[in-house]
């Protein structure tokens, strides 16, 4: 679909910036889906509304990230050099699973005995609250 976009700003950065945003989005409906949802829902059905915005904003990321990691793939073959294409792409896997990683272990940190934390209410707090209750 990018190698037929033509625009001022190239054939693949129009996506990496629709994706960028998406993503921000994203990145907002989720710590604060608990909120979100005793604001849109009634007092004791808010947690339905919740759960909803929890998915949307999840199934969200995971399509934002799939709409930037497309074009960032081939405009990395855009860029370089043919002999260096094979290096870039693996560097490009192995950023991308050391980042899976990295945010599957942030599931493990116990939030609420850090003390800056705890003393805050936490969005990060509030999803982990959304799927334990």
């Amino acid at each position: 679909m990018s190698d037929s976009c033509n625009t001022p700003f190239g054939k693949r950065r129009p996506f990496l910036l629709v994706g960028t945003i998406a993503i921000l989005i994203s990145m907002v409906i989720i710590p604060w889906c608990l909120d979100l949802g005793y604001l849109f829902g009634r007092e004791n059905y808010y947690q339905g509304f919740a759960i909803a915005f929890a998915t949307f904003g999840f199934w969200m990321l995971d399509f934002s990230s799939n709409l930037y990691q497309g074009p960032a793939r081939f405009l990395l073959a855009d860029l370089a050099p043919i002999e260096q294409q094979n290096i870039g792409n693996a560097m490009f896997s192995s950023w991308l699973a050391f980042g899976s990683i990295v945010g599957s272990l942030v599931g493990y940190i116990p939030f609420s005995d850090i003390p800056f934390v705890s003393a805050i209410r936490s969005p990060i707090g509030t999803i982990f609250y959304n799927f334990i209750q």
